[in-house]
């Protein structure tokens, strides 16, 4: 007789703010693995501007719908289709949107997730409660501490000095307090 696993539902994220949703398939805040998260995109939705991991790979793999990815130092843009994927390896610039009329639904797997996974349960938090505008979190010190959970580097400004800022702006949140807003989505106490 085999033993049976029961099944565990995916834990849904909403983001009022931007109208996406994140539905974390896999964890990764308890052992710091891989985390595979399916993301909803609604039509014309911007995605992620430009930027890169120094810490983990990214895949991107398309269930419905089209996705638009840029990758590369030129950010060559690329469409996926449902069925088809792409990796992209720590350092390497990416972007992606949903150019299109319809929805897009993609999976996304993070190796070494934590990182990813705490930036996403952060941003979607923020935008839960209300913390967003223009599709970003309001307040400087909310944006640098997920920026900073997550390995988010922008293309552009030196990585190195976008790690010091967002490092000084983390612990100007945590003395003051407003690091709370953040990592109150988190579920673990090692931030």
């Amino acid at each position: 007789m085999y033993d049976l696993i029961p099944y565990a539902p995916a834990e849904r994220l909403d983001n009022p703010a931007t109208g996406e949703v994140a539905e974390i398939e896999t964890s990764a805040l308890a052992d710091g693995g891989c985390a595979s998260i399916l993301f909803t995109l609604p039509a014309h939705a911007e995605g992620a501007p430009p930027h890169f991991h120094t810490s983990y790979d990214e895949t991107f793999a398309v269930i419905e719908g089209a996705l638009e990815l840029r990758i590369g130092p030129a950010l060559e843009r690329r469409i996926l289709h449902a069925g088809e994927y792409a990796i992209i390896r720590r350092g390497a610039y990416h972007a992606f949107r949903n150019a299109g009329a319809t929805r897009v639904t993609f999976r996304t797997v993070a190796s070494q997730g934590r990182s990813f996974e705490r930036f996403i349960r952060a941003w979607y938090g923020l935008g839960r409660n209300g913390d967003f505008a223009n599709g970003a979190p309001r307040n400087p010190l909310h944006l640098a501490m997920a920026l900073d959970a997550g390995d988010i580097n922008l293309v552009g400004p030196p990585a190195g000095l976008q790690r010091v800022l967002r490092r000084a702006l983390a612990r100007l949140a945590r003395l003051s307090g407003a690091d709370k807003a953040v990592t109150q989505h988190w579920e673990t106490a090692d931030v």
